[in-house]
């Protein structure tokens, strides 16, 4: 158990190992230790997650969105609260004050309604939410291509990963932008000189953020969306119950970026102690891949390490 530096009882905690089936008293124990000894020589680790979301559509199917969350998760508690919570995180806490926490860029899950298990009328409005956000990333994503695109400089960079020989692109070049369909054939096609095109996107983009800051808000605001019940048990507000904040990756300053990729040495550390967990393969919109390909860690904060915000509880 670690304590915060704080006169205050209430703190942000994490606790863990989430305990399995087919855990022991000894197995528990042994990927405590091991954690905790990772956290304090190396840093707080991220682990993904991938968070599913139904959206009722009007020909009376339903679509399936997956969105690929990597966070480290926090609950706010006082300290006789922490007894009761680890029953269900894990026998094992480490502790953050709430400001030195929120300095590390901690934020609050947005918790979202899900739709109720048989209702399709208003109780989907949290999930169509979700999907419109995913739209709104999306074409904030296009946007950023196309200002890239439009621009002759970055044209002429794009153009030179596949024809290194090239030095220059015409003036007058235009971009041929096409919309094609689920099995990949070609539904639209558009020509469009690309000064026209920078000509429009300098219109919208006036007096606003880049478009790759705003798309990076919103996939932000995507890794918090989290649902309101527990989906399995039908337990409502179970999850809102939990008052978790997250820290996730993508936040820079002077930049530099608050966390990083783990390391191959670091990703070999945490297989040896619970590859059942880093191995597990998941699922989402992008694809599938493992755990382990997405441990990011938070190991610094203004020049100190995470490790020194905590100490050892006092007997």
């Amino acid at each position: 158990m670690y304590e915060i530096h704080s006169a205050t009882d209430r703190a942000f905690y994490h606790s863990f190992p989430r305990i399995r089936q087919s855990d022991t008293a000894e197995s528990v124990e042994g990927r405590g230790l091991k954690l905790l000894e990772m956290i304090s020589n190396t840093g707080l680790i991220l682990a993904p997650e991938v968070v599913e979301w139904s959206i009722p559509l009007q020909d009376g199917s339903t679509k399936i969105i997956a969105h690929r969350q990597i966070r480290i998760c926090f609950t706010e508690l006082s300290m006789p609260e922490l007894s009761q919570h680890s029953k269900v995180f894990g026998p094992f806490s480490v502790g953050f004050s709430i400001s030195f926490l929120r300095q590390l860029g901690a934020l609050p899950v947005i918790y979202v309604p899900q739709m109720l298990r048989g209702d399709r009328l208003f109780s989907s409005f949290g999930p169509m939410m979700v999907w419109m956000f995913e739209m709104v990333r999306h074409t904030l994503d296009q946007l950023h291509t196309l200002s890239q695109l439009a621009d002759p400089k970055s044209c002429l960079e794009i153009t030179q990963k596949t024809n290194p020989e090239a030095v220059s692109v015409d003036p007058n070049y235009k971009l041929n932008l096409t919309n094609t369909t689920a099995d990949g054939s070609v539904d639209q096609i558009f020509e469009i000189e690309a000064k026209s095109v920078k000509g429009f996107l300098n219109y919208l983009n006036y007096k606003t953020a880049p478009f790759k800051f705003m798309r990076g808000a919103i996939s932000a605001a995507q890794t918090l969306f989290y649902p309101t019940d527990h989906k399995n048990s039908d337990d409502l507000l179970s999850y809102y119950r939990q008052r978790e904040w997250r820290i996730i990756p993508g936040l820079t300053l002077d930049g530099v970026a608050q966390v990083r990729p783990a390391t191959n040495d670091e990703k070999d550390a945490l297989l040896k102690f619970d590859d059942a967990f880093w191995m597990h393969e998941l699922k989402d919109d992008r694809g599938n891949f493992r755990r382990i390909e997405e441990a990011y860690v938070l190991d610094e904060f203004q020049g100190k390490r995470i490790a020194e915000g905590l100490r050892k509880q006092s007997s």
